[in-house]
């Protein structure tokens, strides 16, 4: 009894391993770490994201929503950077305003080889993206 125990356990570790390397998941935060963007690529399928607030969700999981890009998709590499800086507007309310932000980029390709770039930054304001697609080499 306790054999097949070990070897039903045993059984369930290598399936749920197995299910854990078969996505990627990354995640970014705001600089202040209230605002964080979460993202499942699970292996073949669309990349999935969510936003959340102060642990409270605001954008429940969703699909990029790009055409062509809603299966077989691959994660191929990915980039964490920041920005922490001070300019001056030509006119407007404040002499001096700061850019503060984390960034995630992310590079996918698809079935057909396509392939795509994603720029994510979280703001203490809000998130953004950024969407990048390889062409022909005639626009980007």
């Amino acid at each position: 009894m306790n054999s097949l125990r070990s070897v039903f356990f045993l059984s369930c570790f290598l399936i749920s391993s197995h299910a854990l390397r078969a996505q990627d998941a990354v995640e970014l935060k705001s600089p202040d770490g209230k605002l964080v963007f979460s993202m499942v690529i699970a292996k073949n399928e669309a990349p999935v994201y969510t936003i959340t607030h102060k642990g409270q969700p605001v954008i429940l999981p969703s699909t990029l929503g790009v055409s062509g890009w809603e299966e077989g998709v691959t994660l191929t590499g990915k980039n964490y950077t920041g920005c922490d800086t001070l300019w001056e507007p030509v006119y407007g309310e404040r002499g001096v305003v700061r850019n503060r932000y984390h960034q995630l980029s992310l590079s996918f390709k698809n079935k057909q080889l396509d392939e795509l770039s994603l720029e994510v930054r979280a703001y203490n304001e809000g998130i953004a993206f950024r969407y990048g697609f390889a062409g022909n080499g005639l626009a980007n």
